[in-house]
Parts: structure tokens; C-alpha cells; sequence
């Protein structure tokens, strides 16, 4: 991957026809070019327009046009940057939550009870999986949602309000209700 060097500005000019973008739209360039000069001599030599023609603003409307498309194109460029940032901040919180979620439960838990630690542990890998499937609006019934293990099943995930998780876990004969994590 090359670097962009602001102090060496004169060796992309220089260099700039061996640019992959350069070579891949030179043929396109050149036919518009050619298009374009047909159509400027056709409108000189054989339509005679001249200064009092009203085809003669034509060009002017199409810089208005050019700079109202730009800066379309640089709002909505900005906004979709905005919206992956945030989408990115709100993934590191969901990150530190579920790590400091599992140092608590880690240090609640006895070092004994290894089965509630097992839970806890496959419980807190798939909330971010089924989040995003409830964000995208999808079906509950993906492997996420009936995960099998071998002392416990997690049955379904209901999200009943956004700011509380509501999970029903069957284990052999108690029901665990876990309300906000």
C-alpha cells in the first residue's frame, strides 16, 4: 500500500498515467472527448447558435447542476461516515460492557460452580450476535437463539424493551431469568 508523503507532492503529477484509475478510464475518457467535440462542432459549424442563442447558458446550468450533485454526494459521504463511527463507538461499549459483564460474573461466581460459569461464558458471546439479528430484524430461530450445550439450553431471546434483555435458560430443572446485562 503506498503512502501519501505531503513533502513529495511532484512524483503523482509526474507519475500520474501509470495510476490503475488512470490506465482503467483512459479509453472512456478519450470516447467522451471525442463525443463531446463532435457535438461542439456540430452546434459551431452547422446550427450557427451565437451570442444571442438561449442555448448559450446551457453550460452555465451545468455547473450549477455539477455543484449541486457534489455537494449531495459530499452530505450524504459525511453522513454515512457518521453513521459507522457511531455504529463503531456503540461496538467498543458493547465490547466493554460484556467484559466487564464477565469479570463480575467471574468474580461472583465460586470457582467451583463450573457449570454456571459455562453459561455465563456462551451467554455473553452470543448477545452481540443476537442483537444484531434482532437489529436487522430477523427471525429468532437462527443456531443462536437454541443453542444446545450439554447441561443447559438457552430456548429464545426476547427483547422487550431496548434497554432491558430479557432471556429465558432452561437447565435441567430450575428456569433462570437474567434481566438486564
Amino acid at each position: 500500500m503506498d503512502t501519501y508523503n505531503s513533502k513529495d507532492w511532484i512524483r503523482p503529477i509526474i507519475y500520474f498515467h501509470k495510476s490503475d484509475t488512470f490506465r482503467k478510464l483512459l479509453w472512456f475518457l478519450v470516447c467522451i472527448g471525442i463525443f463531446t467535440a463532435m457535438i461542439a462542432y456540430l452546434e459551431l459549424s452547422y446550427l450557427k447558435l451565437g451570442e444571442k442563442s438561449y442555448v448559450r447558458n446551457i453550460p452555465i446550468m451545468h455547473n450549477l447542476l455539477g455543484f449541486a450533485i457534489s455537494m449531495l454526494l459530499v452530505f450524504r459521504t459525511n453522513t454515512a461516515y457518521d453513521r459507522w463511527w457511531e455504529g463503531r463507538k456503540l461496538w467498543g461499549t458493547l465490547v466493554n460492557i460484556s467484559r466487564n459483564f464477565a469479570i463480575k460474573v467471574n468474580n461472583y461466581l465460586p470457582t467451583t460452580d463450573v457449570n454456571n460459569r459455562q453459561f455465563f461464558k456462551q451467554l455473553i458471546v452470543t448477545f452481540p450476535e443476537s442483537l444484531h439479528k434482532h437489529l436487522q430484524l430477523e427471525k429468532q430461530g437462527s443456531n443462536l437463539t437454541k443453542m444446545r450445550t450439554q447441561r443447559f439450553q438457552i430456548s429464545t431471546i426476547h427483547i422487550m424493551h431496548p434497554c432491558r434483555l430479557w432471556t429465558r435458560c432452561k437447565r435441567k430443572s430450575s428456569n433462570y431469568i437474567i434481566r438486564k446485562l
